[in-house]
């Protein structure tokens, strides 16, 4: 099986959030990450910051520019506090 070629975009976002001291982990789900993706496909992407505080934060929406450049439009919600289910695909 030949593996698929990595989307300049998602290449894009791995260094992004690589270069981030305040992101723990970043994984991409849905059809992207199994590779059934079409033209119109979304990007399903999570992302777990370190907390800011130590209250629990249940869902923070923010704006991310550098986000929105890489993959255009974005609806991204930040749960620092959750784990991830094993079977997502981890970016770091």
């Amino acid at each position: 099986m030949t593996p698929r070629r990595q989307s300049p975009k998602l290449t894009m976002l791995k260094k992004y959030v690589t270069d981030r001291d305040d992101v723990l982990m970043a994984f991409l789900f849905g059809s992207r990450s199994k590779g059934r993706e079409k033209a119109m496909s979304d990007w399903d992407i999570g992302v777990y910051f370190k907390p800011e505080t130590q209250a629990i934060e249940w869902e923070v929406q923010k704006s991310y520019p550098v986000e929105d450049a890489i993959l255009g439009d974005v609806f991204s919600i930040a749960c620092p506090q959750h784990l991830p289910h094993p079977r997502l695909q981890a970016l770091r």
